[in-house]
């Protein structure tokens, strides 16, 4: 059982991981349902298969709510990372890994179920499950690209910024 002193640290760095992360994932979410306002960007997403993909409850409500249990859960893994005296790239990775696999395995799940539901309503028709691997394909080069690309930026800045935090907290507490 984790006493109040562990539960403290591990709320750093969950409000570290909140403070970074969660407006720049509230950004990416709303710019992606401003995409979804352009006819031409949904007429290429339902054309694969992504109807549900799209939909503005998607992005407007269920993906910023995960995205933030997703950063509060990784946020709390920190405290662990600093105790075992991981680097700070090494934690970075670990961070983003965690957060970065649920968010998009979340997001292909949604692609899938919506184009599920599109290749129904043309009458289960093959070529759109054909389709709708295109699109998960698309969805694991972007998953490898946010993941590099997060480990070296938005991941790194949150872990610099738990550390300092629970170095100090480990300095009062001691």
């Amino acid at each position: 059982m984790k006493n109040q002193r562990e539960t403290e640290l591990e709320k750093i760095g969950a409000r570290a991981a909140l403070k970074i992360g969660l407006p720049i994932g509230l950004i990416f979410s709303m710019a992606v349902l401003y995409l979804s306002l352009f006819s031409m960007v949904n007429l290429g997403v339902y054309i694969i298969g992504g109807k549900l993909f799209w939909h503005p409850i998607v992005w407007a409500l269920i993906v910023p709510l995960m995205f933030f249990g997703l950063l509060w859960t990784g946020g709390k893994k920190l405290k662990g990372y600093v105790e075992n005296r991981f680097s700070s790239l090494k934690s970075s990775f670990h961070f983003t890994l965690y957060v970065n696999i649920r968010l998009f395995l979340i997001i292909a799940l949604i692609f899938i179920v919506g184009g599920f539901l599109t290749s129904f309503q043309n009458d289960g028709n093959i070529s759109s499950l054909k389709i709708i691997g295109m699109g998960l394909s698309a969805t694991l080069l972007t998953f490898l690209i946010a993941t590099i690309f997060t480990t070296f930026t938005i991941g790194f800045a949150i872990v610099r910024l738990a550390e300092k935090k629970i170095s100090v907290a480990n300095s009062v507490y001691n």
